[in-house]
């Protein structure tokens, strides 16, 4: 009897060693695929991440986009306050404007009595000349964007100087 007590329990034991061995074996096993699981899911993010950079930068990208739009809508804005100037000029002197009448401003103290949305950091890249407003501005990207806005855009000399016929 104590025989087969001994090895029952030789045999339970010897079979919990086994299973515990199998326990330890699958918890490796399954280590490594989670390890595998966090590689593949870093690689994924990485790919990710580029795409929205490259997204988001460069020429012709979204935040370009932004800066094109709203500059095209400053613009559009400023014209609006010009014409609304020029309304109320003509309202003022009874329809009776004449040539040395027009607006004409190129310092941003000046134009702001003209032109009340005019904002600071347009100060030496718009002037009003003549009731028109002007681009003075020596940024190229600017300067395309304006060919398709009805703003005259003054000739270019250096990349330091633009030149409008003030007379």
């Amino acid at each position: 009897m104590k025989k087969s007590r001994e090895n029952k329990d030789n045999i339970t034991n010897h079979h919990s060693s086994t299973r515990h061995k199998l326990f330890v074996s699958s918890k490796n096993a399954t280590d490594g695929i989670t390890l595998i699981a966090l590689v593949l899911t870093i690689i994924v993010l990485l790919i990710l991440a580029g795409v929205t950079i490259a997204t988001l930068t460069g020429e012709n990208r979204i935040l370009m986009k932004t800066k094109e739009a709203e500059f095209k809508n400053d613009i559009a804005t400023f014209q609006e306050d010009l014409r609304l100037s020029i309304y109320n000029d003509y309202i003022e002197k009874n329809g009776q404007r004449t040539n040395s009448d027009y607006f004409n401003a190129n310092r941003y103290e000046e134009i702001v009595k003209i032109i009340p949305s005019f904002k600071k950091k347009y100060e030496n890249k718009i002037a009003v000349k003549d009731d028109q407003i002007v681009y003075i501005g020596l940024d190229e990207t600017e300067r395309k964007w304006l060919l398709e806005s009805e703003v005259y855009v003054a000739k270019k000399i250096n990349n330091k100087l633009c030149r409008y016929n003030w007379k």
